[in-house]
């Protein structure tokens, strides 16, 4: 039941950082204990049905709270207190950059390892940025693209979430959609369907991109540890920088200093409470060799 719950809110703050502008989905995982389980299921899904189950099924249960919570709730609270959000979120990551560390640690370190890192952080900065600046694409009153585009979207940002530091909300931003997405969604919990089809294949496209890169990722965490953590570790401290400096750079007359504070060290503080309780719940489980 314990691990159950956990589940639930992994799933919870998965699904936030997934719609979150800029955040990334697969950090998050990492930070939370379940980026590898998912990695596990998606690259074979029919290898343990049952586990498969038991982990889908809560994490599934938290990220549909998260996406009517987000669409509801948490997009008006992102717009109204919107520096404070992104210093939150780069105090959660910020708790987690000491894990990746110990993680890149169990491996024998090579300087090339090195190259691998700042690719990924450069890559992160960059996507950030043009993710940022095309910020008139956070909102939306109607959805305009077409079948094409919507497919296109999908697919890539399918492939993105499993990419740690790539974000899912940036790849649909960079595309044009994201607003629509969210106007779309709006408009189910409206209890209409006018766009239950164009969100089926958008759904549909995302499972697909899932499906493509999931195997070559397993494959690097599988058969090249170091730089792929490496890499990990240059997302995370990407995707930290632009957060950061997004927050610091938003202009917000109603922002007093003491909110960045609280901000952070309750992204800090969140960070803690998941390494404490997935180290409470596995403290049984024999670890494994990668």
């Amino acid at each position: 039941m314990l691990k159950f719950l956990y589940r639930i809110i992994c799933g919870f703050f998965l699904g936030i950082s997934t719609l979150a502008p800029g955040i990334s989905g697969s950090i998050v995982a990492i930070i939370v204990g379940i980026y590898h389980d998912l990695l596990e299921i998606f690259s074979n899904p029919l290898k343990d049905i049952r586990k498969s189950v038991l982990i889908m099924v809560p994490v599934g249960v938290g990220v549909s709270i998260s996406i009517v919570f987000f669409v509801l709730i948490f997009s008006a609270l992102f717009n109204a207190h919107e520096k404070a959000a992104y210093l939150l979120f780069a105090g959660l990551i910020a708790g987690n950059v000491p894990i990746i560390i110990s993680e890149l640690r169990k491996y024998e370190l090579k300087m090339y390892y090195s190259l691998f890192g700042l690719a990924a952080f450069a890559l992160t900065c960059v996507l950030g940025v043009l993710a940022l600046s095309a910020g008139q694409a956070l909102s939306a009153d109607a959805v305009t693209a077409g079948i094409p585009l919507v497919i296109l979207s999908g697919l890539a940002s399918g492939a993105a979430l499993l990419v740690p530091g790539m974000s899912f909300s940036m790849i649909l931003i960079l595309t044009g959609i994201y607003g629509q997405l969210i106007y779309a969604a709006g408009t189910v919990f409206r209890f209409s369907t006018d766009y239950l089809l164009w969100i089926a294949v958008f759904v549909i496209t995302v499972i697909i991109g899932l499906a493509l890169v999931s195997k070559l990722i397993k494959a690097a965490f599988t058969k090249f540890p170091g730089p792929a953590n490496s890499a990990v570790l240059g997302f995370m401290l990407g995707s930290f920088a632009v957060l950061a400096v997004e927050g610091i750079r938003i202009n917000d007359l109603s922002f007093a200093w003491w909110h960045g504070v609280v901000a952070v060290v309750l992204g800090l503080a969140i960070s803690a409470v998941f390494i404490i309780l997935l180290r409470f719940i596995n403290k049984d489980k024999p670890k494994e060799k990668r």
